[in-house]
């Protein structure tokens, strides 16, 4: 199937499904081989795999190490058809008159089959691959149309009776299975379930399988080398069939669930190959051309080798499936490797001197010595001596190293533990046992509280410093950690009340005081403020009667007249409602200012948990329009409120409570509002939204924010992304967090000497939540690449986004009294996402900038490499500061005795004039 998924929706995506009625999120170990939504089963026919803990797109693994997840998929996809055909049997006609399908047409050219849910009798096809409880079976013939796939899952909840090369007829009913269930967003696989089976000959020659890649005859187009939308469509043409994958490179080394990914033709026509190997992502590129191979063992048990980055393997066959977010080759034949990778882990070239202070950054993977507490056994595994080798030979013995993943001295064991001088001395030990002359001394985080900071139970993971003593000297007290950005202030007199907290005014500010103002307090101050504003005309309902009013608007684009909208409401949390209504009237200048031409009803709600709910009208008119929210209107679209046109209401009779009103008009001059709450603007914004503390508007126009002031607002002043639509969400707010690092680990600073130089310094070695409960890459939420924004596809990022703020706040406090600042760490983010792009703003430059874009990886995901550790530095040490990603880790099949999953990061920063 081949489709524009330039925009994918959750719409789109289903909507080529005439008769789709939902999608079964499990199966049964039943003989009916389908189990339908609200149904349960014990089935022992699942292929349950024990994985260490990944999470969608990129993650850190500091959480527990593992887990056991839902039943992989076993059913697999795969393909490509043929012309050649030796085997035919008459289709029968049934006396009931029902139609026959084939397999093409049960797929269609969708991402759900449009017959799902129906019936379907003498499916023919030859079996390619059969599993514990299903098989594939392609259409021999196919039906010439590249956009549908001419293969099937059948699944019959028990060892299947057909063999490979068997031509079976099959009857049974269309589903779409989802791995792991809707909730996660993975895309489903159409199969045949409460199946009869025919088998009608054996022994057939199989479809040759299509050759995945480029300069093929057999090949049906190039993979999508840059949208992942388009590249699920390309893989979705091909569920469930038999394919080639020529020559296949490593991208993305063996990983600890046995998983290879791979590009095609020895990745000559992949985008984004690093000079290592690797399949970098980058701000438009998440690399559709990634191909997975990943063995099940009920198709065939093959040994999936251990290979690094770079191994090129021989033509791999398989058949094409689908699990934990992307499209897999599940190989029907052993693989075996062409050429082994002569990659070698890195030796930086950087090194200090008297100069330059040397530094790096490095995620020791929750590294901790104790091998009784049943995570892992990192001393006899090797670890602490890998890394130490890492730190001595590879980043060539660092001044500092900023340490992330520190767990406490007994690891996971949860019995009030906290301190880690037991883990980093170990370290430090391993280290001198390397080089002798190296004595580093440790800094511990001994800010953090047990259970405070996230990852698994009992382990207390936390950042910490390694130093050498003989070129740096830790100063006295400055050891430190911050948990919010800085208190908004709030100028008032000095006559302050005895229960408000005083600090000295700044120089030069006499007579007046700070006042640290409370998030509530803020709220308290906007409602009384909200609840008493006025529409001209129009009286709000007054204080106390009524918490119910407009939250956020995506109104309609300058141009554009899509068929729906969305308005958010807000009013009591978890309270239902009898009654509201949603008028449009007319703001525009000429006769119709004043009528009502749009009312829409909504009966018997409810307001979620956030005190949220989410309306959707028809159409508001566009480009200027006052929206009225109200209780009751006994008017119609012909009622007209300013006859007159003079801009003010003269007949309000037919509307109840005003609750809330805004006028949104698309010039500063020359249209009426009807509501004080006014935006005027040369053009119709993207976005309208309260902020969700302090209940301020703010509208969104071409990416920059502005108040109703109209005056430009900084992005990175909302704790979340205020350009992202929050519909049903929270939304962003300007108001300070009381604990942006809640339940996750502190910030470590500390001030330092520079021995050499005599120059001081601080860094600020941080490690942002991780990116647990992204979307998948492979999944609905499409385009991937352009969503990285989005709080729902990328996990976390609204904390990562109020931990960066709260780091920047933090840096641009200290920059006047300390101009030379290193933030470092595991941001968890890559470079061109807003929780890092943040620190641009103060200034503070990301030395990862000036490596080339596809050269720029510390860490490889699911076959992408990308940055995930960074170093930034102020002003004052950009000149002659250099950086280097030192590849040790990342490109290597993973062991126990691994080191990390992710790379080190070294700079080399001059300190001479300081």
């Amino acid at each position: 199937m081949k489709f524009s998924l330039a925009a994918l929706s959750l719409a789109a995506l289903v909507g080529a499904a005439s008769s789709a009625s939902g999608e079964y999120t499990s199966r049964s170990s039943t003989a009916t081989g389908i189990l339908l939504r609200g149904q349960s089963t014990s089935s022992s026919n699942h292929r349950v795999v024990s994985r260490r803990e990944t999470l969608p797109e990129t993650h850190d693994e500091e959480s527990v190490r593992t887990r056991t997840l839902m039943a992989r998929d076993t059913k697999k996809q795969t393909g490509r058809r043929s012309k050649n055909c030796g085997y035919l049997v008459p289709q029968p006609s049934f006396p009931d008159g029902s139609r026959t399908y084939t397999i093409p047409q049960i797929q269609g050219r969708g991402l759900v089959s449009p017959l799902e849910g129906l019936p379907v009798y003498n499916v023919r096809g030859i079996v390619t691959a059969v599993d514990s409880n299903l098989f594939y079976f392609q259409d021999p013939h196919g039906d010439g149309d590249d956009e549908t796939s001419d293969a099937l899952v059948v699944f019959t909840s028990s060892r299947p009776t057909v063999k490979v090369g068997d031509y079976v007829a099959v009857d049974g009913t269309v589903s779409e299975f989802t791995p792991g269930g809707i909730g996660t967003r993975n895309l489903s696989t159409t199969q045949i379930g409460f199946a009869t089976v025919t088998i009608l000959s054996s022994g057939n020659a199989l479809p040759p399988p299509v050759i995945l890649g480029s300069n093929s005859r057999r090949f049906r187009r190039s993979i999508p080398d840059q949208s992942m939308a388009d590249g699920i469509a390309y893989f979705e043409s091909l569920e469930a069939m038999l394919v080639r994958i020529p020559s296949p490179t490593v991208v993305g080394a063996t990983n600890d669930f046995g998983e290879i990914f791979t590009a095609a033709n020895e990745g000559r026509f992949a985008s984004g190959i690093s000079q290592r190997g690797t399949l970098n992502i980058d701000f438009y590129d998440f690399n559709p051309e990634r191909i997975q191979i990943d063995a099940d063992s009920g198709v065939n048990d093959v040994e999936i080798p251990m290979v690094d980055v770079g191994t090129i393997l021989l033509d791999v066959v398989g058949v094409v499936g689908y699990d934990f977010g992307n499209f897999e080759i599940i190989p029907t034949k052993d693989i075996q490797v062409d050429m082994y990778s002569n990659l070698m882990p890195e030796v930086t070239k950087l090194e200090g001197d008297a100069e330059n202070l040397l530094i790096a950054s490095y995620n020791v993977l929750n590294l901790d010595p104790n091998d009784a507490d049943g995570e892992d056994a990192d001393i006899a595994d090797g670890r602490f001596i890998a890394i130490a080798k890492h730190i001595v030979y590879n980043l060539n013995a660092p001044d500092i190293v900023a340490l992330q993943e520190i767990q406490d001295n007994n690891g996971i064991v949860d019995d009030g533990t906290t301190s880690a001088t037991l883990t980093l001395q170990t370290l430090v030990n391993a280290i001198k046992a390397e080089d002798p002359k190296l004595d580093y001394k440790f800094v511990d985080n001994i800010f953090q509280t047990d259970g405070c900071c996230g990852g698994a139970p009992g382990g207390n993971i936390r950042v910490a410093y390694i130093y050498n003593p003989r070129r740096v000297k830790l100063m006295e007290d400055s050891v430190a950690t911050f948990t919010e950005p800085a208190p908004k202030l709030v100028m008032e007199s000095p006559e302050a009340s005895d229960e408000e907290e005083i600090t000295p005014t700044a120089e030069g500010e006499e007579g007046a005081v700070r006042r640290l103002v409370s998030s509530s307090q803020q709220q308290q101050q906007q409602q009384q403020q909200r609840k008493g504003a006025k529409i001209r005309g129009l009286q709000l309902a007054p204080s106390g009667s009524s918490d119910i009013y407009i939250n956020e608007i995506e109104p309609n684009p300058a141009g554009d007249d899509p068929a729906t909208q969305q308005v958010e409401i807000r009013g009591p949390p978890g309270e239902p409602f009898t009654q509201l209504i949603l008028l449009s009237v007319e703001s525009d200048s000429g006769t119709s200012q004043g009528r009502v031409d749009g009312i829409y009803t909504f009966n018997n709600g409810a307001f979620d948990a956030n005190g949220l709910y989410t309306a959707t009208v028809s159409d508001l008119e566009n480009p200027s329009f006052t929206l009225i929210l109200t209780d009751s209107f006994t008017g119609s679209t012909s009622t007209d409120i300013d006859s007159d046109n003079n801009g003010t209401p003269e007949d309000v009779t037919t509307i109840g409570t005003i609750l809330d009103a805004i006028s949104i008009l698309d010039a500063p001059t020359g249209d009426l509002a009807y509501a004080d709450t006014t935006i005027a603007f040369a053009g119709e914004p993207e976005l309208i939204f309260r902020d969700g503390i302090t209940f301020e508007w703010y509208y969104v126009a071409s990416g920059t924010v502005y108040n109703l002031a109209n005056e430009v607002i900084d992005a990175f002043e909302f704790d979340q992304s205020p350009s992202a639509l929050t519909f049903g969400l929270v939304n962003p707010t300007r108001s300070a967090p009381p604990n942006a690092f809640l339940g996750s680990r502190l910030p470590l600073v500390a001030t330092w000497k520079f021995l050499p130089q005599n120059t001081e310094f601080t860094t600020i070695n941080v490690h942002f939540s991780s990116k647990g409960g992204s979307a998948a890459i492979a999944g609905r939420a499409q385009p991937f690449e352009k969503l990285q924004e989005n709080f729902d596809v990328n996990g976390s990022l609204d904390e990562r986004i109020r931990q960066s703020k709260a780091t920047r706040f933090y840096i641009e406090s200290i920059l006047a009294d300390q101009p030379n600042v290193i933030l470092l760490g595991d941001m968890n983010e890559f470079e061109f996402v807003s929780s890092v792009k943040n620190f641009e703003g103060i200034p503070m430059k990301n030395l990862i900038d000036d490596i080339e874009e596809k050269e720029r990886y510390s860490f490889v995901f699911q076959g992408n490499s990308q940055a995930l550790d960074h170093i930034f530095v102020s002003q004052s040490l950009c000149p002659d500061s250099e950086v280097d990603y030192v590849h040790v880790n990342s490109e290597f099949a993973v062991s126990d005795a691994s080191a990390s999953d992710h790379d080190p990061v070294l700079a080399k920063i001059y300190l001479a004039e300081y």
